[in-house]
């Protein structure tokens, strides 16, 4: 199921990647 969720962090691609890094239990490849 694909998943596309925005959020806006400011600018801050990092603070995003890592919030759903650990919101979805994700591993960035």
């Amino acid at each position: 199921m694909p998943l596309s969720p925005y959020i806006a962090f400011s600018g801050n691609c990092a603070a995003a990647i890592a919030f759903y890094q650990q919101a979805l239990g994700a591993e960035l490849i």
